[in-house]
């Protein structure tokens, strides 16, 4: 039965899972022929294996990024760093991506049949949300920290195109990263209380 599947071990994310189980109760269906059934299993294997091939590369890639990209990592860590410039191709074309652009790179498709959002992400909220600058941010406020942080990627990327070939230096990643963090922090504060009006 599909609710004794283990489908959370199979699947990352629980909505998808949940989708599955839900398209697979409801809708009315018929039993494969073995030659599909065959087909159907093989083309399950391939995708599980170049998710992993996929999943081997982005560690490889964030295990180089202190060298490829040292400030872009600095700023928002090396794992998303990585997967900005598997989106890109490099961090030269990633330094030529407006930030407006940046910020929603990655970002979930509206699913058109359920009208909803996977985990329920906002639909312009792009990788960049996963980094911790945003994350930590109260749900409010996020949106705002993404189009922060999709700047500060902007000046980083730019600096990590044009440093000499093979040199770590992230002081301007780490300033900003700093500066971002400071500022998200200031959002945070209360406003100042309003002085007492004067009487008439």
């Amino acid at each position: 039965k599909m609710n004794e599947l283990p489908l959370n071990t199979i699947l990352s994310n629980p909505s998808v899972a949940m989708m599955v189980r839900i398209t697979a109760t409801t809708t009315s269906g018929k039993q494969l022929q073995p030659t599909d059934m065959e087909r159907a299993l093989r083309a399950a294997d391939v995708m599980l294996e170049l998710e992993e091939n996929k999943e081997k590369i982005l560690r490889f890639i964030a295990s180089r990024m202190k060298v490829i990209a040292s400030n872009t990592s600095a700023l928002v860590g090396s794992e998303i760093a990585a997967k900005l410039l598997a989106l890109t191709g490099s961090i030269q074309k990633l330094s030529q991506i407006p930030s407006c652009n940046i910020q929603v790179l990655g970002a979930l498709k509206r699913n058109a049949q359920a009208g909803f959002l996977i985990n329920n992400v906002p639909e312009h909220f792009g990788i960049i949300g996963q980094c911790e600058l945003v994350r930590n941010c109260p749900w409010e406020m996020r949106q705002k920290a993404l189009r922060l942080v999709a700047a500060k990627i902007s000046l980083c990327a730019r600096v990590d195109a044009h440093k000499p070939p093979g040199t770590f230096n992230a002081t301007v990643g780490e300033k900003l990263h700093k500066e971002c963090f400071q500022k998200i922090e200031k959002w945070q504060e209360p406003a100042p209380p309003k002085p007492p009006r004067p009487l008439p």
